[in-house]
């Protein structure tokens, strides 16, 4: 089973504040999550002074984000999947830090190489000249901490964590007896209502292939409408762009010599698409905000 190893390296928080997370995390990938997508993990705190195994997986707390408003982000270094949560960051922010904990983690279980994208659109499909890629990010459009969940820590007290969407979010049929434990056929706590709603505080990366480098971004507003991304990959109505988000890093070019190939299923009807496009296509900074 996969291991993500938790660590702090934040003067922000204690061990023992870091370990407290740990069984809430534990339940929301196995208890929640896993029916939902069917992946696994084990989860371990590991106290400053000890070394993970070199196989685990890494999510770091730490203080001062180095990407301006992110408040966590997700990508691999030689080939292990890496999570960081800006605890200080996410403070100044108002967000919790357990709920970027979450979001990170289940994101890395999703999408754990930041190679998977799932082609939405119609005219021909991405692979023949037309289309828009959203990443399979499994908690951006639901990611503000008012549409997120608790569950008990090590001290029995709430964390924090984040909603995630379901695969019908990508547009894949709903279940005929829905997700187990979900409220709705979208995202686990229900607050999504269709395909493709980003709500107020999220966003989604988005790249239409019309020849452009950069993947784009469309984001909910910051108001209790949420908004509608259609077939074509815009949206129903102007945006605002929240100050700070959870963020994930997107492929730059073909470096898959230190990945290993996709296995993850994608949405029935959809296709999945990892390794196989041309540099051109992927913007010199490999951030998605």
């Amino acid at each position: 089973m996969i291991e993500v190893a938790i660590t702090n390296d934040s003067t922000m928080l204690t061990d023992a504040e870091v370990a407290n997370v740990i069984p809430a995390l534990q339940a929301q990938v196995t208890l929640d999550f896993c029916p939902v997508w069917g992946i696994d993990a084990t989860i371990k705190f590991y106290p400053k002074g000890t070394m993970p195994p070199a196989t685990a997986w890494r999510l770091s707390a730490a203080d001062d984000s180095d990407q301006v408003g992110a408040g966590g982000y997700h990508l691999t270094k030689l080939g292990v999947p890496y999570g960081y949560v800006f605890v200080k960051t996410d403070i100044q922010a108002g967000m919790a830090w357990s709920a970027t904990m979450s979001h990170e983690l289940l994101e890395m279980l999703a999408d754990p190489y930041v190679m998977c994208v799932v082609d939405i659109a119609s005219n021909g499909g991405f692979l023949r000249g037309g289309g828009t890629l959203l990443p399979q990010e499994v908690a951006d459009a639901p990611e503000s901490d008012a549409f997120g969940y608790a569950r008990p820590g090590a001290d029995g007290n709430s964390v924090r964590l984040s909603d995630f969407v379901t695969p019908s979010w990508f547009g894949s049929p709903v279940p005929p007896n829905g997700y187990p434990g979900c409220k709705g056929s979208f995202d686990f706590t229900g607050s999504c209502t269709a395909a493709f709603q980003i709500l107020s505080g999220g966003y989604i990366g988005r790249k239409t292939y019309r020849g452009a480098s950069q993947w784009g971004t469309v984001q909910g507003r910051m108001v209790e409408k949420a908004h509608i991304l259609k077939d074509d990959g815009t949206i129903m109505a102007d945006s605002e762009i929240p100050k700070f988000s959870r963020r994930d890093r997107r492929l730059k070019s073909l470096d898959t010599l230190a990945r290993p190939p996709l296995s993850f299923a994608v949405p029935a009807g959809h296709e999945a698409v990892s390794a196989v496009f041309p540099p051109h296509l992927f913007s010199q900074s490999d951030e998605a905000p």
